[in-house]
């Protein structure tokens, strides 16, 4: 995946083969846009808070809103609650521990279902995948360390992913391993300018 940024840090495209994604920055929002061939699949409309983050966005798809949610975060600007605005039983719970998100709950009225995120994370890793380094902060704080382990238990049973990392010689990851045990592993490479 290739990324492009402005001048100021900000996120303005990323690309893979025919799949494109971009960013334009308004005063006031952000107009995300899901690009396959040239031809636009879908977009999302992020409104800005005073401090940058955003409050919630808009989802679009052949000119009619496919659905609307809203963000909480706390004072150190972490996601708290992420709920769909047209289905209040619809929502996540993030819970932090050391500015990390180690629990996310996802609630959702299919099914009356429940399901829970858990993720374990190394101490000794900063995380330089994080928002800043991405140019996307306008999604609040990202987990100060490099997730270790996550566990997704859902009604149906559970799932576990393993992650391992290669740094460079600036601390930011060359190399991330996800491994699904079982199932299979998968490698993305990073590359800095």
């Amino acid at each position: 995946m290739e990324f492009t940024y402005d001048t100021e840090g900000r996120l303005t495209s990323r690309k893979s083969c025919d799949v494109e994604f971009t960013y334009q920055y308004f005063s006031d929002s952000i107009r995300f846009e899901r690009l396959v061939n040239g031809v636009e699949d879908y977009h999302y409309i992020f409104a800005l808070n005073p401090d940058g983050t955003t409050s919630g966005y808009v989802r679009y798809q052949n000119g009619q809103i496919t659905s609307k949610w809203a963000f909480e975060y706390d004072a150190n600007k972490f996601r708290t609650l992420r709920i769909n605005i047209d289905d209040t039983a619809n929502y996540t719970v993030y819970t932090m521990s050391n500015s990390n998100v180690v629990e996310e709950k996802f609630f959702s009225t299919d099914d009356n279902e429940e399901s829970t995120r858990l993720t374990d994370y190394f101490t000794d890793k900063p995380n330089s995948l994080s928002y800043v380094n991405y140019g996307t902060t306008f999604f609040g704080a990202s987990s100060k360390n490099l997730k270790r382990k996550e566990v997704l238990i859902t009604p149906q049973g559970s799932a576990e992913f393993g992650y391992s990392y290669e740094h460079d010689t600036y601390g930011y990851v060359t190399k991330l391993t996800t491994i699904v045990p079982g199932i299979d592993t998968v490698v993305t490479r990073y590359t800095y300018q």
